[in-house]
């Protein structure tokens, strides 16, 4: 009887919880890394996600985008992107 109370008290579902607001933030799908020598961020690792679902989808590996882990990134949004910007203030 305690194992079955234990189990039965274990899990947590339903009920009035809300999903908490995302941020409103775009995400590239992938890690950026600044090349201080070159003063630019570069991409160091782009994640697959999965692009069949919207909400999964990474946008650098999206059918036209020939983007590569190695490529610098010059632009955000049409603002030129340099190495004392935050990168993530134009997404």
């Amino acid at each position: 009887m305690v194992a079955e109370l234990s189990i039965g008290h274990a899990y947590i579902e339903g009920g009035d919880w809300e999903m908490p607001k995302r941020p409103q933030v775009a995400l590239m799908g992938a890690q950026l890394a600044l090349d201080a020598t070159a003063g630019r961020y570069k991409i160091s690792k782009i994640y697959r996600g999965q692009n069949e679902e919207e909400l999964y989808r990474s946008p650098l590996t999206e059918v036209g985008v020939n983007a590569k882990e190695g490529d610098y990134i010059l632009a955000i949004d049409g603002k030129e992107l340099k190495a004392s910007d935050n990168p993530y203030q134009f997404l």
